[in-house]
């Protein structure tokens, strides 16, 4: 049987062998999946949750009801016990608050790349030290 990403119905992948129109996947769960990988076994600190659930939301004014289901569906227990407001408050640098929500800045978007890419770097260095010691 064949692997198939997780969020990819089964109707999609055989349309896309058959050399058929494929629906797109929705932003949100490409979103989710993503944030499910970054967060898995990672420590990052809350601010650094709430920028990459930020940046997975695209430029788009976000509520906290909606970051705080996100970032539970992507994995991270916790986040009903925080003070999202308070947190994201303290870095006016990388977010602004409008009149629908969160927002990042220019800075923002960048520090949240930033984390990302140091979390799939961490990841490529487990998943290969990991492949090296079982071959060995």
């Amino acid at each position: 049987m064949a692997m198939r990403s997780p969020g990819i119905p089964r109707n999609d992948l055989v349309a896309a062998r058959q050399g058929r129109k494929v629906q797109e996947p929705e932003r949100g769960m490409l979103a989710l999946w993503v944030l499910e990988q970054a967060f898995e076994g990672a420590r990052l600190s809350q601010r650094d949750v709430l920028l990459m659930c930020l940046a997975a939301l695209g430029d788009t004014e976000v509520r906290i009801a909606t970051l705080r289901r996100l970032a539970s569906r992507a994995g991270v227990r916790n986040v009903w016990s925080w003070n999202i407001s308070d947190v994201l408050g303290r870095t006016p640098e990388l977010v602004t608050r409008g009149a629908r929500g969160w927002c990042l800045t220019a800075l923002g978007a960048e520090e949240a790349r930033r984390v990302a890419m140091r979390r799939v770097r961490q990841t490529w260095h487990q998943d290969y030290t990991e492949l090296a010691s079982s071959s060995a």
